[in-house]
């Protein structure tokens, strides 16, 4: 039997708990992706608010220095955008344009989160100690999922959160060939 390839994983793959709702604290949060394929494509991502199944348009980049690159990619929202409300659920998307000529042959995946209020005693924890290790792990206990995936994929020191990075990974990947793909990909921060 052949040993599997990375071909056999998806070529995009949004960083949301087993692809439901998340949650963050965050007003301006980090978003994460994985693209599998070395060849840079056009990227889109847009970020709804959702209320009564109706979706208004927040955030939208795109445009043609707005490519993928392969690995992990992390857009932070940044202080020139509005903030997001705590209270309101989210859906943002990313889609690769794969033949701009056809939009139907496009990547397209999409995910939901809520934005929550910190929790009281988590906050005083976190700000108790500055190890990026226990944040981390605490942000991801507390199911604080967008939060955690910032905390462990954005620090400056990432092979120090491995363990933690993995285990957010497992949450992610639905095969072996999709969890090693991740655990050994490179993480890119992406601007508009």
């Amino acid at each position: 039997m052949a040993a599997p390839t990375s071909s056999e994983a998806p070529a995009l793959i949004l960083f949301s708990p087993n692809q439901q709702r998340g949650t963050t604290t965050s007003t301006r949060p980090t978003f994460a992706w994985f693209v599998r394929d070395a060849d840079a494509r056009p990227l889109e991502f847009r970020l709804y608010e959702v209320e009564k199944n109706q979706f208004k348009l927040v955030k939208e980049i795109k445009g043609n220095a707005f490519k993928t690159s392969p690995g992990i990619m992390m857009l932070s929202l940044s202080e020139a955008d509005p903030p997001l409300t705590v209270g309101k659920r989210y859906r943002w998307q990313v889609e690769l344009v794969c033949n701009p000529n056809r939009p139907s042959s496009n990547l397209f995946a999409s995910a939901e989160l809520d934005v929550v209020p910190l929790p009281t005693r988590l906050k005083q924890t976190l700000e108790q100690t500055r190890d990026r290790v226990t944040q981390a792990t605490l942000l991801a206990k507390a199911n604080l999922w967008y939060d955690a995936v910032s905390a462990a994929f954005g620090s400056p020191n990432p092979s120090l959160l491995k363990d933690v990075q993995r285990s957010l990974l497992n949450q992610i990947a639905i095969t072996e060939i999709e969890r090693q793909l991740l655990s050994n990909s490179a993480t890119v921060s992406v601007q508009p």
